[in-house]
């Protein structure tokens, strides 16, 4: 194999592929639907830029919205297919316990990836502080994970005495950022939501997918115990 192939068979596995994680992340949560998706600053991802044209409605099908994703994969350059490898991996490789909600990382990467791609991200000249995506981004989340489960009771965190439909867990967090009308609940800290438009962006609001339980503001209040 050829480090080219190399190249392109394990951008398909983390990205691209039809059994990449990503890609069928990005298909149930109905990205390829978006009307912002695929702007002209994303190069590789143009094929799901929606057509406000005459089109028929078949323009949107689902074997549509495969071909393009296959054909801008295909036509990706190598360096957009190590760039988002080593993204992906940078916040796979800090994301600790985040790991467990797969759909959560999957949504953190393709904010990251549009961010990246952004005029706000290009034009930037001074780098963000060290452990910014640590601080601002994992933590929160982990603690939000965490006090589901535990509380801290004279300097130890021990387990909550609660009933399994109290608790928001992983399998909550991944449903929520699976489907659009998850997605959708979704809005940033300053009252603005990321869909149709993702940034990078810190989420301030952790809505209950259910509707059962409270709402949570995970990464504005957990950031303040």
């Amino acid at each position: 194999m050829t480090p080219n192939q190399a190249l392109i068979t394990l951008h398909a596995d983390y990205i691209g592929g039809q059994h990449a994680n990503y890609r069928k992340w990005y298909f149930a949560a109905q990205l390829n639907l978006d009307d912002a998706v695929g702007q002209s600053q994303n190069p590789g991802l143009q094929r799901l830029k929606s057509v406000k044209s005459n089109k028929s409605p078949g323009s949107k099908s689902l074997d549509s919205a495969l071909n393009r994703w296959r054909n801008a994969m295909n036509n990706m350059s190598q360096y957009d297919r190590l760039r988002q490898i080593a993204l992906y991996l940078l916040c796979w490789g800090e994301a600790g316990n985040v790991r467990f909600v797969p759909e959560c990382l999957c949504f953190i990467f393709k904010c990251a990836d549009d961010y990246y791609r952004s005029p706000d991200c290009q034009n930037r000249v001074d780098p963000v502080p060290e452990g910014l995506y640590l601080n601002t981004v994992i933590k929160p989340l982990y603690r939000f994970m965490r006090d589901q489960g535990y509380e801290l009771q004279d300097g130890k965190f021990v387990r909550r005495e609660k009933d399994h439909d109290q608790i928001i867990g992983y399998d909550d967090i991944n449903q929520l950022f699976w489907y659009p009308e998850g997605l959708a609940k979704i809005v940033l800290s300053d009252n603005v939501r990321p869909l149709p438009v993702f940034t990078y962006l810190f989420l301030s609001y952790f809505p209950d997918p259910f509707g059962r339980r409270s709402s949570c503001q995970a990464l504005h209040e957990v950031q303040q115990d």
